[in-house]
This record gives C-alpha cells, structure tokens and sequence, in this order.
C-alpha cells in the first residue's frame, strides 16, 4: 500500500492539471480494494484461556470463518507446548468446514498450557495460528447428604442404594469402592472374612450404585459409605449406619397339664 501511494503521487506530480478529487477518489478505492484482500487472506486467530477441570473432557475449536472458502485449507495442525500432537486415544480431531476441534479426553495436570493450532493452506498465504492456554482446577466436590440409619433383621437381607449418577458421568476415570467402619470389606464376597453374610454390589439401567447383603448377621453391624474417589484424588462419601436386629421367638408359656393314670387289675 505504502508503495502504491508513493507512485500514485508521482503520478499526480506528471499530471498537476490532472483532476484532484479524481485521482483521490481513485486513490482511497485502491487502498480499500488492497486492504479487503489482505483481511481476507489473513485469518487472524485470537489468544484464549481456558480451565477445565481434571477429568473432564475439554475441547479446543479454531475457526477460520475470514478465510471463507474451506477448500483453501490443506490441514491443521496441533501443538502443545510446541510439540506437535499425533494419534492418541485421548485426543480427538474433527472438522467442519471451517471449524476445527481437539477434543482431550480425561484433562489430568499434564495437559495444562499453551495449544496451538496451525493451518496449512493450498495456495502460498500467511494464516495466523489460533493460541490457547489451559488451565486444569480440581473437582468442587458436592455437600454429602446427612448419614443414613438402616436396620436389618439377623438372618435376613437389605439393600444400600448410593444415587450419584449425575456427578460421576461428568468425570472420565472416577472409581466407587464400598468400605466398612472405613475399611475396604476383605474379600469380593465378604464384607468379613469370617462372618457368614454375604453381599454383591451392582448398578442399574439409571446408574445408580447398589450393594445388597445377604444372610445379615449381627457382626457386620457398622458405618458404611459408598465413596466416589475423583481423578484428582478427591474422595465423595455417603454414610449409612447399619444396625442388626435380632430374631426375637415366640414368649415361652407356661401350661399345666393333668395325666390320669390307669391301673389295670
């Protein structure tokens, strides 16, 4: 542009007579015609960041909308902390037209700081790289609700249902393990080696934990707590206290029976 100007004045200078609001008119359409070229050409990206939290899945998009044409674009590649990013099961790429996406799957500590994404173009033009920056923040983790009391009758069975489906499918990589007065219970069946109850933990169709006792004796009376423990190692408890009640018989009653005795002659 600086260029063009400089031979436009001169021109003028050849040509004092020539008209002034003409060659001026001309001069400023120039400029404006040069200029909406170069924005188009130049899909200047902006600096973002963002903070995700850990375990959760986080997605970077890069647009190009200024370049308008999606042909114009070979490839885009991704760089974390100047290392180029290739196939990875965590990492998803995806496109559409011209919007471009990195999906990270499971965001850990690592995966903080600055992603670029670089395109390349088919014909020989300069296209700004998008730039982020992440951040990664550990879980907030919910109020736990008020413990439970549940009674269960010796000999007989019950059922512990821990409801929290919606908080552990947001986060990849969370575990649910069952404990005991605070202790893992000791065999996959057996909540104590050497008691006879039994128990089986499951999860219905809605998601919902479940850990269900068999042939309850009055050993295995405790706090129990269904805990959800987060990628970041944070650990989301609910408590229920179990107590056992034993089989009560039947009162004994007293009965007075009279026997006559026979003799035989």
């Amino acid at each position: 542009i600086i260029q063009f100007r400089a031979e436009t004045k001169q021109w003028y200078q050849r040509r004092v007579r020539g008209p002034l609001l003409l060659s001026t008119t001309f001069f400023v359409m120039v400029c404006f015609a040069l200029l909406g070229v170069l924005v188009a050409l130049t899909a200047v990206q902006g600096q973002y960041t963002q903070t995700f939290t850990i375990g959760t899945n986080a997605t970077l998009l890069c647009s190009f909308k200024s370049l308008e044409d999606p042909s114009l674009i070979e490839t885009v590649k991704w760089f974390q902390k100047g290392k180029r990013l290739r196939t990875n099961p965590r990492y998803l790429y995806s496109s559409d037209g011209l919007d471009y996406t990195l999906t990270i799957i499971g965001v850990t500590k690592k995966d903080k700081g600055k992603y670029l994404c670089s395109p390349k173009t088919v014909v020989d033009m300069e296209v700004a790289d998008g730039s982020f920056t992440i951040k990664v923040q550990k879980a907030r983790l919910p109020n736990p609700p008020p413990a439970s009391q549940l009674t269960l009758p010796q000999h007989g069975s019950g059922q512990i249902n821990c409801n929290f489906a919606a908080g552990k499918d947001a986060y990849i990589g969370m575990e649910l393990y069952w404990t005991r007065d605070g202790e893992r219970f000791e065999t996959e069946d057996q909540v104590l080696r050497e008691s006879e109850s039994t128990y089986r933990t499951f999860t219905d169709e809605n998601g919902v934990d479940h850990l269900a006792l068999e042939n309850v004796q009055g050993d295995i009376a405790g706090a129990y707590s269904c805990n959800y423990q987060y990628p970041d190692g944070q650990v989301f408890s609910m408590i229920f206290n179990i107590s056992v009640r034993e089989l009560v018989g039947p009162k004994d009653v007293e009965r007075v029976i009279n026997f006559k005795e026979d003799y035989l002659s």
